[in-house]
């Protein structure tokens, strides 16, 4: 299995503690797809990938699924969210103040509740990047002169719809109504 990094690589060695399950940090989330696909090419079938969710989306719903995406995306924003268990962390040996697990529940809300207005501001972010280059042009065919490339560029769904996108996500009050 390929993951991102170093952290999630001991979480999934501490969960599965098989040596027949080979961890490997890939290093991103783009090349943890980039060798996974590269891999399932070559007919590797059992070369699976994890990577955060950060601010994408989820296909925790089709894990178990035929068709789905070898490369998995949990619910949660990042592998560390499963460690952030109350109760695990007040019996914990690194509890050195002793807090229990109501105490740390309540930290945990209320440090996550400071961080809403951000939360909302890397979403938003999020969409608009995805908003920006949908339909965006792939390098697809040849071109090998002016008039195709441009052909390949003006013509393209992109483009079209670029002028109304852009009127709409330079607007303020979109911006404010995709915060709220």
């Amino acid at each position: 299995m390929w993951v991102e990094d170093p952290i999630t690589r001991t979480y999934f060695g501490e969960c599965w503690d098989d040596p027949a399950v080979g961890i490997l940090i890939a290093g991103s989330l783009d090349r943890v797809r980039a060798v996974v696909a590269a891999s399932r090419e070559e007919g590797y079938t059992h070369v699976f990938g994890f990577v955060d969710r950060d601010f994408g989306y989820s296909n925790r719903d089709n894990w178990l699924s035929q068709e789905a995406s070898p490369v998995f995306v949990p619910a949660v924003h990042e592998v560390e969210n499963y460690l952030i268990e109350p109760a695990h962390l007040a019996n914990c040996g690194y509890n050195t103040k002793g807090l229990g697990e109501a105490q740390i529940r309540k930290r945990l809300r209320d440090n996550a509740g400071r961080r809403v207005w951000w939360m909302a501001c890397r979403d938003v972010l999020k969409d608009l990047r995805a908003d920006i280059i949908r339909d965006f042009p792939t390098q697809g065919k040849v071109v090998a002169d002016q008039a195709t490339a441009e052909e390949s560029i003006l013509g393209s769904p992109w483009y079209a719809n670029l002028p109304a996108l852009a009127a709409l996500i330079g607007q303020s009050d979109e911006i404010r109504r995709r915060l709220a």
